[in-house]
């Protein structure tokens, strides 16, 4: 017997339908961890899994319960549906497989979605009419299955084995009968289904075969690869001696003896999902928009550019000369821990801007200074490569992208292209300083409180928004949506392609931020000096209709002092700085706004925030800085100057090094807090930017762009 049970715990709470989603067959519970998802989002996706796999032909399906980080994975093989239940935690890995009857699974979803509409109807009858008229149609093909349409098409199994080169060689065997792999399309959400094939992963050496597992290939890969992304990180410290792994979180447990071994380990690895990413693409071009592969390869890719190469023949007499000259500033070593490092002047621009003071941005190219009245792209070296001047106003991005307007022309221009992208005629309404380009269209304010947007190609204005009563507007862009928030105490969602209010919130107090994207959700800060409120709401639906039937935020957290920072987030996690009395705190809320703990800051006043991996590092304006674990552990305290910079801003990171905004930047070690670098900035500091290479950037408030290269740098090799 296949039955689907929903938590009744929400019934007895005012807030959205969250409870426990059972998935039980003959009395077995394999869901048993799904004890906390949207039951209205989980039996939605359940419901249009079983239309798909029975009414529209799709031979896979998959429904994601996000919170618990599970995947349950649908294919349909003949009459019967066979179900993967996947884990994305640590390790990955399949919890269990099994196979029931594409009927008794059609009507046990069809039987939960009805207990579902009807409990949400007890509790608001607009709801349930509402989740009524979303699911009725697939329903209705749930509950009255068509005629069968036939023998279902033939498929063509695949099968694939590779083998990294080098001491540490994994291979991996692909076995795909129903060929699942081609069952993936570029707008289908089955894209980890697609990928749930049977093989298996083996890991050898010099001395023979270490370890094998069986099992899909694809989450044993990602799993090997998140413990390469572990011991990558860990690369720049000194070798501590043997490193215990077990592989993919299963079977026997390996030595690695040596850090040339460890290198090794870290490169195979990668090469794996490499190739498996390869090997997956080359059957199917379109899982080349699959968000789960893409997610593997990349992250290999980016391990791959931490991890140190294997040592080639030093190059000797002329040829070392020539790599050296080549080479110029060379980049930090990762072969130990980076003890000081010590920043030369590489060169400076004065008065860029005149009495406006600009913002710094950092591109591809190099530096981009901007203001309102002025946009320069400098390369590296100082090299001026554009300078666009106004009357109207100029916005720019870090692209090269840049918007010039005068009172009856506004022109486009792409980085140091002499000529205009376009010309259009212009009503005169400034511009800038700042740009956002997303699908097409190239957004910006004007005055700071009117949001215009034009065509990228033709310069035609799309659309504009001038919200009444309004001084300062903050703006922000996620996905195909435009937040705008007011100093009014409204936020807008705009739709991006046509401008459209899709909805409209008005909070008690005026928005002082600009909003945080969050995954599909937003993070809005609120408040006045002696007050402060945050709430995250769903970025593409806004509010949404409580118990009570009134619509708010997803939830809200409301300070007893002043909000000091922009907040930055975790997937579950939310770090924001608030007054408390005389000084500041750093307060920590769950996914579901919920304070789980509160530290204390070492200086009082406006705080610029850094996540970095699960810690978060605070500095205020006078530069002192702490540093937390995600749990509210401390773990390094550096103090603060006398003087305090002109604005708040906050840390940056590079090469394994954070610097911390200041009077005095300091570039300290993210594990210890030890400072290894010093650059004097002075109290006029306005902006800061880093690039991959530590070339330093530092802007005054009287338009001094200041560059600073990474001089010399001292790194203890060993214990």
């Amino acid at each position: 017997m296949i039955r689907f049970r929903l938590g009744q715990t929400w019934k007895r709470e005012d807030g959205p339908a969250i409870d426990a989603f059972a998935f039980e067959i003959e009395g077995l519970d394999i869901l048993a961890s799904a004890t906390e998802e949207s039951l209205v989002r989980v039996v939605t996706d359940l419901v249009d899994a079983l239309d798909a796999l029975s009414a529209r032909g799709e031979r896979v399906a998959q429904v994601s319960l996000t919170e618990s980080l599970l995947e349950l994975c649908l294919a349909k093989v003949g009459d019967r549906v066979e179900v993967s239940v996947c884990s994305l935690g640590r390790p990955a890995r399949r919890a269990r497989q099994l196979s029931v009857d594409l009927e008794d699974l059609r009507q046990a979803a069809a039987r939960c979605a009805r207990t579902l509409i009807a409990d949400v109807t007890e509790r608001s009858r607009s709801q349930g009419e509402a989740l009524a008229r979303q699911l009725s149609r697939r329903l209705k093909g749930l509950e009255n299955p068509r005629g069968s349409k036939g023998p279902d098409k033939p498929v063509h199994g695949f099968s694939h084995r590779a083998t990294t080169v080098g001491p540490w060689r994994i291979s991996y065997a692909l076995n795909d009968p129903e060929d699942r792999v081609r069952a993936f399309a570029e707008q289908d959400r089955a894209g980890l289904a697609s990928l749930i094939c049977d093989g298996s992963v083996a890991i050898a050496a010099e001395s023979g075969e270490l370890w094998s597992a069986s099992g899909p290939p694809f989450l044993i890969a990602l799993e090997l690869v998140r413990q390469a992304q572990e011991l990558a990180a860990t690369a720049s410290e000194p070798w501590r001696g043997p490193v215990l792994l077990q592989p993919a979180g299963a079977g026997v447990e390996l030595s690695i003896r040596a850090e040339d071994e460890l290198g090794h380990f870290i490169r195979a690895a990668c090469e794996l999902g490499l190739a498996l990413g390869f090997a997956l693409i080359s059957r199917h071009r379109s899982q080349g928009a699959n968000p789960y592969l893409a997610d593997l390869t990349e992250r290999c890719r980016t391990v791959l550019g931490r991890v140190r190469p294997a040592q080639a023949p030093e190059p000797t007499g002329v040829a070392r000369q020539k790599k050296a000259r080549a080479q110029g500033t060379r980049p930090l070593s990762t072969a130990g821990a980076v003890r000081r490092v010590r920043f030369q002047p590489l060169w400076q621009k004065q008065s860029l801007g005149g009495n406006d003071i600009g913002r710094l941005a950092l591109g591809r190219a190099g530096p981009v200074f901007s203001s309102p009245q002025m946009a320069c792209g400098f390369a590296p070296d100082g090299t001026l490569l554009y300078r666009r001047v106004a009357q109207s106003g100029v916005a720019a991005d870090a692209a090269g992208r840049v918007l010039a307007a005068s009172p009856h022309r506004i022109w486009a221009f792409l980085g140091r292209l002499a000529g205009a992208r376009w010309l259009h005629d212009h009503d005169g309404l400034p511009v800038g300083p700042e740009l956002w380009v997303k699908d097409s269209l190239w957004l910006c304010l004007s005055e700071g409180r009117t949001l215009v947007a034009f065509h990228e190609m033709t310069g035609r204005e799309a659309w504009r928004l001038a919200p009444p009563q309004t001084q300062r507007c903050f703006v922000a862009v996620q996905g195909h949506r435009v937040l705008a928030a007011t100093d009014g105490g409204i936020l807008y969602g705009l739709d991006l392609v046509d401008g459209q209010v899709r909805y409209r919130m008005r909070a008690l107090l005026p928005f002082v931020r600009p909003p945080v994207p969050w995954g599909r959700r937003v993070l809005c800060s609120t408040g006045r000096r002696e007050a402060g409120a945050l709430f995250a709401l769903d970025a593409h639906r806004g509010p949404l209709p409580s118990a009570s039937g009134v619509r708010g935020p997803l939830w809200t957290y409301e300070s007893d002092g002043a909000l000091l920072s922009l907040p930055v987030a975790l997937p579950n996690r939310v770090f924001v700085a608030a007054a408390r009395g005389a000084g500041a705190a750093l307060v920590c809320l769950s996914g579901r706004g919920q304070r789980l703990w509160e530290q204390a800051l070492p200086d009082a006043g406006e705080h610029g925030l850094l996540t970095l991996g699960h810690s978060v590092i605070a500095v205020s304006r006078r530069g002192a800085a702490a540093a937390f674990d995600a749990d509210g552990t401390p773990l390094w305290r550096v103090a603060g100057a006398t003087e305090a910079i002109a604005r708040t801003l906050a840390p940056q990171r590079s090469r394994g090094l954070v610097l911390l905004p200041g009077a005095t930047v300091r570039a300290v070690n993210p594990q210890s807090g030890e400072v290894v670098g010093e650059v004097d900035a002075g109290a006029g500091l306005v902006d800061l930017a880093v690039d991959g290479r530590l070339n330093l950037y530092l802007l005054d408030d009287d338009g001094a762009l200041r560059a600073f290269r990474l001089g010399t740098h001292l790194s203890v090799v060993g214990a």
